[in-house]
C-alpha cells in the first residue's frame, strides 16, 4: 500500500516538473500582420482579412494630418495569424516602444476576447494618441495568450518633428528678461 502510494505521488511530482515546458508546446504561435488604417468593410472573411494583411503589410504608419499637432494619433490594424485554433477566450496585444534598446508600453493593453475557440485569425483594431509618443519611433507588437508571448511584429511610427519658430518673446506673460528694478 505504501509503494503504491508513493508510485503515485513521485508520478505527479514528475507531471507537475513537465507541465510548463508542454504548456509552452501547447500555445499557438501567431503570425502579426499591422496594416496602416483600417481593413475595408468589403474583407468579410478571415482568409480574405489575412490576403490583404499580406498585401497591405505596413512597415511604417504615418500618422494623421488633419488635426493640428496635439491632437493626432497613429491609426492601424493588427492581423493576427495562429498557426492552430487559439484555444482559450482572451489574448493579448501590447505595443512597446523599442527605439532606444529599452522595451517601455505604449499606451494600455488591448484584450481581446474570442469568440469562437476554434478561430485562428483575429483582426484587432489600435490607436496611439501624439500627446503618449513623439513621432519615429520603432515600436513592437506582442501578442500574449496565458501570459506567454506567442507573436511579435515590428513597426515604425513616422510624423512630423515639432519644431520652434526661432525666435524668443520676452514680452509673453510669465517672462523676466531680468533687466528689472
Amino acid at each position: 500500500m505504501r509503494r503504491s502510494t508513493f508510485l503515485h505521488a513521485t508520478a505527479g511530482l514528475v507531471g507537475l516538473s513537465i507541465a510548463p515546458s508542454s504548456l509552452a508546446q501547447a500555445l499557438p504561435r501567431a503570425t502579426v500582420f499591422v496594416v496602416a488604417g483600417r481593413i475595408p468593410r468589403s474583407v468579410t472573411t478571415a482568409e480574405a482579412a489575412v490576403r490583404y494583411a499580406r498585401s497591405h503589410r505596413a512597415r511604417q504608419i504615418r500618422e494623421s494630418t488633419e488635426t493640428e499637432m496635439d491632437d493626432r494619433s497613429w491609426d492601424g490594424t493588427a492581423v493576427l495569424q495562429f498557426n492552430r485554433p487559439i484555444g482559450e477566450r482572451n489574448a493579448t496585444m501590447l505595443i512597446y516602444d523599442v527605439t532606444d534598446g529599452e522595451r517601455s508600453l505604449v499606451g494600455s493593453p488591448y484584450d481581446i476576447y474570442v469568440r469562437n475557440r476554434e478561430d485562428t485569425v483575429i483582426v484587432q483594431d489600435f490607436h496611439i494618441a501624439r500627446r503618449r509618443r513623439r513621432p519615429n519611433r520603432d515600436l513592437e507588437i506582442v501578442v500574449t495568450v496565458r501570459h506567454q508571448n506567442v507573436g511579435v511584429g515590428r513597426v515604425r511610427i513616422v510624423g512630423e518633428a515639432p519644431r520652434g519658430n526661432g525666435s524668443v518673446d520676452f514680452t509673453a506673460p510669465g517672462a523676466d528678461p531680468g533687466l528689472g528694478p
